[in-house]
């Protein structure tokens, strides 16, 4: 008895620290009508929600559902003003905080057992398994680092090479946004493969010795950390605001085009 209390007490523990999901919810929102595609371009807009509607999808063109998180004191704000518009929506998530905390962990971090590549992985685990599977392939692999983030820590990439000088390169990033964990998952396993196939598959081979392959598993490594300790939904990187509120930089967007426009929205994540 005193020993299961003892470790819920220390679960509460390591998760206070997170932000709560619970009682988010996604909905999604298909349209078939440029009608349905200005609504939800509207409630994209809304300022109503106070930006704390997080869309996971967005409509590219009709049939393309949009997929939206929506915080408890705003679903039923949401839905009514889906309603009264005549939308067609459903809920595809009705508890956020039981989708994403599970799926932290549990799978061990020892490489060569295959069930390590079907799990999530931590920072440091991440950067111990490229020092590991290195050291296993040392005639086609290596460890480059290639930046550095805002808060110090060295971005590496695995390049994989045959014997061949002067070639072209080819370069994954993986974990642009921070929350998006399936990327530098994805990436993990093409490297796995590519170093497993080469001299045995003539394809992988050939492509080995024909490009320089430069794999960085995770390019936005601040964020990505800050995923597993502080905010699982969290996108940009970390990087402090120059001025206002505005708290990292999205990666993906940090283009000149419209930089710091009418529509440039300050969004937590």
């Amino acid at each position: 008895m005193k020993f299961s209390v003892v470790v819920t007490m220390l679960f509460a523990a390591l998760c206070a620290g997170k932000k709560s999901y619970d009682g988010y919810s996604v909905y999604r929102i298909t349209p078939r009508t440029e009608h349905a595609g200005n609504v939800i371009q509207e409630l994209s807009e809304n300022v109503n929600f106070g930006q704390s509607l997080d869309f996971w999808h967005e409509s590219r063109n009709l049939g393309d559902p949009t997929d939206v998180m929506v915080p408890p004191r705003y679903k039923a704000l949401v839905e009514d003003f889906l309603r009264r518009r005549h939308m067609e929506f459903s809920l595809l998530v009705e508890n956020v905080e039981d989708v994403i905390y599970p799926q932290a962990g549990g799978c061990g971090t020892d490489s060569t057992d295959p069930a390590f590549y079907n799990c999530y992985h931590t920072m440091d685990e991440i950067e111990s398994w490229m020092d590991g599977i290195v050291a296993s392939y040392p005639g086609i692999a290596s460890k480059e680092a290639v930046s550095a983030t805002f808060e110090g820590r060295t971005v590496s990439a695995i390049k994989i090479s045959g014997p061949n000088a002067d070639r072209p390169a080819v370069i994954f990033q993986g974990g642009i946004h921070a929350r998006e964990w399936i990327s530098p998952a994805t990436m993990m396993n093409i490297a796995k493969m590519l170093l497993d196939d080469y001299g045995v598959d003539t394809e992988v081979t050939a492509i080995i010795e024909h490009y320089d392959i430069y794999i960085i598993p995770v390019l936005n490594q601040d964020g990505y950390a800050y995923t597993w300790t502080d905010d699982r939904m969290w996108r940009k990187n970390r990087r402090t605001p120059s001025s206002g509120r505005c708290y990292g930089v999205d990666l993906n967007r940090n283009w000149d085009v419209d930089f710091g426009g009418e529509l440039t929205f300050t969004f937590e994540t």
